[in-house]
C-alpha cells in the first residue's frame, strides 16, 4: 500500500470563491425540475422553479483533539506512516470477563498455560506489513458508565512489565499469543476474586494493548473483541482433574477505550497538510478518521437569501469532490462514507437533521465513479434560513471515524473542481 513515490504537492493558495448574488439568480436558472406535484398544475399555475450553485462556500482543515472512545465496535490497534497524514498509532484498553456467572479453579489449581486469541475483522493499510502488539495488565480500573477520550493517556492506567508480545500480519485472521505465566496465576489464584462478576471486575481490571512504531508503511488492525472467537483461555489441573480449562471473554458489558495520536509532523514536506485553523485557507482540506483532521465547512453569506429573495426551499446538495492530484489516493483508500455535523446553539455537535430519514436519503458515499462525496442538506439548510439556529459551521468527518482508519484529500471552494452547494428553490 505504502509506496513514497516523488510527486508533486498539489497546487495550493486562497481559496474562498464564489458569490451569491440574488440580483443573477434568474438569468442563472435551468429548466424547471418539476418537483412532484408541480406536474399535475396548469402551467399557468406553476411557481417559478430556480436553480443556482453560486453560494460562497469556505472551508478549512481542522485538527481534532479527541473523540468519545468508548465500547467501540472495533478495537483499532497498530502503526501506519502517511506521507499526508503523517504517522498515526493506535491501541486501547479493555476489560475481560468471566464467561459463567462464577469460575471456582479449585483448592490448589496448578497453571499449565494461558493463551489469548483475538480475532480481526478488517484492517487499512499494507497488507505485508508486519506488527508487533505488546500487552500490559491494567493497575487502574475502567468502568462500563464512564466515558473516555481517545488522547487519554495510557501510561496512567499500567506499570506492570509487558505480559505478552506477539508479531502479526493485519491480514491474519486469528492472532494468538501465550501470555505471561503471571497473568494465569492471577487468574486462577484468587477464589473470592473469582466469585461473582462484579468481585472479578475489582480483582482483575484487564488489559492495554499498544503496537510497536513501524518505520514505513504499516497498517491499522480492527479486532472484534466481541467475536466469540476473541478470548483468553487458562489450561490448568488441580486436585480433582487434568487438562482443565477455563475461558474468559469480551461482552458488550467490558469496557473499552480507544486511544489514538498522530504526527503530522512525519509528512513528507511537499506532500504534508500545509494549513490548519479556520482562517487559514488552501485549495485542498483533509479529513482523517481516529480523531485526525476534519474539515469545517462554512457558507458567509446564507442569511442574505431571506433578505434578497423570499423562497421555498425544494433540494439543497453539497458536493464535496475528491483531489484526483492527490498521488497517495490510490494507496490511501478513502473512506466509503463521510458524515457532516453541525454545531447547535448550545455549543454541542450532533449530525445534520437530513440523516435521521436514512442513509440513502442524506448521501455522504463515496461516488467512485465522479469522485466526489455528495449530500442532501435540504433539512438543515432550510432550518438555518428559518432562523432555528444561527451557527453556520458544519464539520466533514468520516462516518464511524471510532472503528476505521481511512482518510482522504478533498477539494477546496477555490479549485478547480471546487465545493459547490446546489439550490433548487421555488419563489413566491
Amino acid at each position: 500500500m505504502v509506496q513514497n513515490k516523488p510527486a508533486r504537492l498539489w497546487n495550493t493558495g486562497i481559496c474562498i470563491t464564489g458569490v451569491l448574488i440574488f440580483l443573477g439568480l434568474v438569468s442563472a436558472c435551468e429548466n424547471d425540475p418539476d418537483p412532484i406535484g408541480l406536474s399535475i398544475q396548469p402551467l399557468s399555475d406553476k411557481p417559478p422553479v430556480f436553480y443556482f450553485d453560486t453560494t460562497t462556500v469556505a472551508s478549512f482543515t481542522l485538527l481534532v483533539d479527541s473523540v468519545r472512545s468508548e465500547k467501540p465496535q472495533y478495537s483499532l490497534l497498530g502503526n501506519y506512516f502517511d506521507p499526508v497524514f503523517g504517522s498515526t498509532d493506535a491501541g486501547f484498553l479493555t476489560q475481560l470477563t468471566l464467561s459463567s456467572l462464577s469460575f471456582y479453579p479449585g483448592e490448589i489449581p496448578v497453571l499449565d498455560s494461558a493463551l489469548l486469541y483475538l480475532r480481526i475483522n478488517d484492517y487499512y493499510g499494507s497488507s505485508s506489513a508486519l506488527l508487533q502488539m505488546r500487552i500490559y495488565e491494567l493497575n487502574k480500573q475502567i468502568y462500563t458508565d464512564s466515558s473516555y477520550w481517545s488522547n487519554l493517556d495510557a501510561s496512567a492506567y499500567f506499570s506492570s512489565p509487558e505480559m505478552g508480545t506477539v508479531i502479526f500480519s493485519p491480514a491474519d485472521t486469528i492472532v494468538s499469543l501465550k501470555l505471561s505465566p503471571e497473568i494465569g496465576h492471577k487468574l486462577l489464584g484468587d477464589s473470592a476474586g473469582l466469585a461473582t462478576l462484579n468481585n472479578f471486575r475489582e480483582y482483575f481490571y484487564g488489559f492495554y494493548f499498544s503496537a510497536d512504531p513501524v518505520p514505513n508503511d504499516g497498517a491499522i488492525a480492527y479486532f472484534d473483541l466481541l467475536s466469540g472467537d476473541s478470548r483468553l483461555v487458562v489450561y490448568y489441573s488441580n486436585e480433582t482433574g487434568d487438562s482443565l480449562s477455563y475461558t474468559f471473554g469480551f461482552s458488550t458489558t467490558t469496557a473499552r477505550v480507544n486511544l489514538f495520536s498522530h504526527d503530522l509532523s512525519q509528512a513528507d514536506p511537499s506532500l504534508k497538510i500545509q494549513h490548519t485553523g479556520e482562517g487559514t485557507t488552501d485549495s485542498v482540506t483533509y479529513v482523517q478518521a481516529m480523531s485526525g483532521v476534519e474539515t469545517l465547512i462554512r457558507f458567509p453569506y446564507l442569511d442574505r437569501w431571506t433578505e434578497e429573495i423570499p423562497a421555498v426551499i425544494n433540494k439543497a446538495v453539497l458536493e464535496i469532490p475528491l483531489e484526483l492530484s492527490d498521488p497517495t489516493r490510490e494507496d490511501y483508500i478513502p473512506p466509503p462514507k463521510l458524515v457532516l455535523i453541525y454545531k447547535k446553539d448550545d455549543g454541542t455537535l450532533e449530525y445534520l437533521p437530513d440523516m435521521a430519514l436514512g442513509d440513502e436519503y442524506s448521501g455522504g458515499f463515496h461516488d467512485k465513479q465522479n469522485h466526489v462525496y455528495s449530500f442532501n442538506i435540504t433539512s438543515y439548510y432550510s432550518r438555518f434560513l428559518k432562523g432555528e439556529h444561527d451557527d453556520d459551521r458544519i464539520y466533514l468527518r468520516v462516518s464511524n471515524y471510532l472503528n476505521q482508519a481511512n482518510r482522504v484529500v478533498v477539494s477546496g471552494p477555490g479549485h478547480s473542481r471546487p465545493v459547490k452547494l446546489k439550490i433548487t428553490y421555488t419563489r413566491y
